[in-house]
């Protein structure tokens, strides 16, 4: 019997959020670019402005970088329906089983280019989210911190330590905590139904 396998990555919304996550780093990089031009106007500038202007340069470049492999990957993010509508059928609409073999290849040659955009991106949006958090951290610095901004600057601290949890769980797998970033894995360890087994072999790993 003839198997046809297309390569799948699971979780199966990885595209859809890595089209969410491009549209989120459009919008920090354009909040972070704002932030420069009032750090670089105001007459009261924050006690270390240039070390955040540097901070929110970084994150806005890093997130147009994160956009723009987004976009590059998104290239070979073809659906199986889309793939399939495109191969020559015979005269009864099937089609044809040399058009899918080679459409197989093609499909799997896509997802691993698809995948390593995707990583780039990745690591460019975890920089930029890092640099952004940092900045904001930077200018709530002030000689005379009062309760408040001594709560803001441990809130900050605060998602900058989770941020680069997040930014290690998903860089690696050995890395990533399951309290913070539940997998298959965590499932499995407890006793979740039909977590026996990983998902096939033809997965790249989540």
């Amino acid at each position: 019997m003839d198997v046809r396998r297309w390569q799948v990555r699971y979780p199966l919304g990885t595209v859809d959020a890595y089209r969410s996550m491009s549209t989120v780093a459009a919008v920090l990089a354009g909040f972070s670019l704002a932030i420069i031009g009032v750090l670089l106007t105001t007459n009261n500038r924050p006690t270390l402005s240039e070390s955040g202007v540097a901070l929110f340069v970084a994150a806005a470049l890093f997130f147009i970088h994160a956009m723009q492999f987004v976009f590059s990957g998104l290239l070979y993010a073809m659906s199986p329906t889309d793939r399939i509508a495109w191969l020559p059928c015979d005269e009864t609409g099937t089609v044809l089983p040399s058009a899918f073999r080679g459409a197989e290849r093609v499909q799997a040659q896509d997802k691993e280019l698809e995948r390593r955009y995707f990583m780039r991106a990745g690591i460019c949006y975890f920089i930029g989210m890092a640099s952004f958090i940092s900045g904001i951290g930077v200018i709530l610095v002030s000689p005379n911190l009062g309760v408040l901004r001594m709560a803001a600057l441990g809130t900050v601290i605060l998602a900058l330590f989770l941020q680069l949890l997040w930014a290690a769980g998903n860089l690696s797998r050995r890395a990533r905590l399951g309290w913070l970033m539940p997998s298959y894995d965590r499932l499995a360890e407890e006793g979740f139904p039909g977590t026996s087994t990983r998902p096939p072999d033809n997965v790249y790993p989540d």
